[in-house]
């Protein structure tokens, strides 16, 4: 419920629906689905089991499939197959483990589902040694690690320990507890073997990646800064509890040890440094100027809004943004950005949204970054620089269109 209200405010547009305390009742919910999300029980209870044949047809009407924690285990044979079909990989008994530890992930690759996810580290029961298609063919490792030979201590069983996955440790072989697969069809699975501690969904990161593999695994875009959404706090994971708290549940030592907002705490709230009015093609030279003091401040955002009337047309430029101080004078876009988002097209450098010529009015721009509203353009300030200064303007793009009277945005 958590993971679909933050697809909810992130993506108002899509349908999504929740389906509690097993299969659901209806096959309906299967019809035109771009993604099954299955987040359940699993080996011999894993309620896809008896189900194969009408999740089969799900995943080739073109649905992704995804799995969470212990969804990620079907007995082998029948389900562990299809497994290996729709999402690359699975918990194989006697073969996988489910151990508890700190999984440390430092390294992330290039892929949609890291977009906007930084390095983290959290303690779960982690499975690792899954089994996966052969050659790994199709599938690509999201979250790996190094499991500590403390994840070895338990003795041999159907679920914690076998000869393969001690041989693996002991090389130091690379496990991956969440992975990416493609189809041949053109269908994708993701597997995340995290999600045993419930207050684990409250740290951003840990949320993200699973919420970048929804919209990916559904055939969308994933933003470039990844699915952003409300801060998850203490309060909103004590909701839709199956059962009331124990009696000694600890609120403050569950809040510290998971490190959890909570609605009680008072949050800073960052104003604008600068924010110019509404920009529109009535607008002299159709743009604007822009100075704001950054001296002491580590991170830059360039906001562009849609001036309050929606985003149809919203084309925008900052055009020469600098950081000026006793360094001297540094064009940002010689400075690589930390994450960049556009509601249509993509954030680019010296071309605007679609990858066209820069233009304001009629007029080239040799220097600047082509966005569109809504957006938002995170940059690091390196050490020497204390003011900010560009231009926002309206990109022909969006002008040019009808009599330009749709464009409309606003720099900040």
């Amino acid at each position: 419920m958590i993971l679909a209200n933050s697809l909810r405010i992130a993506l108002p547009h899509y349908e999504i629906s929740v389906n509690k305390n097993g299969w659901p009742k209806t096959s309906d919910v299967f019809k035109d689905a771009d993604c099954v999300v299955m987040y359940a029980d699993g080996g011999g209870r894993h309620p896809v089991n008896p189900k194969l044949n009408e999740m089969q047809a799900a995943v080739d009407a073109g649905a992704g499939v995804v799995c969470i924690h212990y969804g990620v285990e079907v007995p082998k044979g029948p389900s562990g197959e299809k497994f290996l079909d729709w999402i690359g990989g699975y918990f194989e008994t006697n073969w996988s483990v489910n151990p508890h530890w700190v999984a440390k992930y430092d390294q992330l690759p290039q892929h949609p589902i890291c977009n906007g996810v930084q390095p983290f580290e959290i303690d779960d029961e982690w499975y690792f040694h899954m089994r996966f298609r052969e050659g790994m063919r199709g599938v690509t490792p999201i979250l790996s690690a190094h499991p500590p030979k403390s994840t070895m201590q338990r003795p041999d069983g159907a679920h914690s320990g076998n000869a393969h996955v001690r041989a693996a440790i002991a090389r130091r072989d690379i496990q991956h507890m969440a992975w990416a697969s493609e189809r041949p069809d053109g269908g994708r699975g993701f597997g995340f073997t995290g999600g045993h501690n419930h207050w684990n969904w409250g740290d951003p990161n840990f949320r993200k990646v699973v919420l970048n593999a929804i919209v990916w695994c559904a055939n969308d875009q994933v933003p470039v800064d990844g699915i952003s959404d409300k801060t998850v706090t203490l309060e909103t994971l004590e909701k839709n509890q199956d059962y009331k708290p124990p009696a000694n549940f600890n609120r403050k030592a569950i809040k510290e040890r998971f490190r959890l907002s909570s609605t009680d705490a008072k949050r800073k709230v960052n104003l604008p440094l600068v924010k110019s009015g509404i920009v529109t093609s009535k607008t002299p030279d159709h743009q604007v100027k822009l100075e704001a003091d950054i001296k002491g401040a580590r991170n830059l955002y360039l906001v562009v809004g849609d001036g309050g009337n929606g985003y149809g047309c919203d084309w925008a430029d900052w055009i020469e943004p600098r950081l000026i101080g006793p360094e001297g004078t540094l064009r940002l876009t010689t400075l690589k950005w930390k994450s960049a988002h556009s509601e249509y097209g993509s954030v680019k450098v010296n071309k605007n949204c679609t990858g066209g010529p820069l233009k304001v009015n009629g007029k080239a721009i040799s220097d600047g970054i082509g966005t569109h509203s809504n957006s938002v353009i995170h940059f690091e300030i390196p050490e020497g620089y204390e003011r900010f200064v560009a231009y926002g303007g309206l990109d022909n793009g969006g002008t040019n269109q009808g009599d330009g009277a749709h464009t409309s945005v606003q720099f900040a």
